[in-house]
């Protein structure tokens, strides 16, 4: 039985959001995988960015990359900046 410090430890977790992904039957498009899938950790990221691109050219905004992080020891300042 639990105690009642591990019922109040317990209840923010409960009004958390049920993550139910739908399966991948592979008929998706990439629109409705960025959507629907891939809820969680860099997941999430991708869909988060792609939701602001799609509002940006909904709203003919202006777009600019930029780029960070560790990318000419992995070899990808090449592949990324010169096409």
């Amino acid at each position: 039985m639990p105690t009642p410090r591990k019922t109040q430890l317990r209840k923010p977790f409960q009004k958390a959001r049920r993550v139910d992904p739908r399966p991948i039957t592979g008929r998706e498009s990439a629109r409705d995988l960025l959507e629907h899938a891939f809820g969680a950790y860099v997941g999430r990221q991708v869909r988060t960015a792609h939701e602001l691109m799609r509002r940006s050219i909904a709203e003919d905004c202006s777009i600019f990359l930029t780029l960070s992080g560790a990318m000419t020891p992995a070899g990808l300042h090449q592949s990324c900046l010169i096409p």
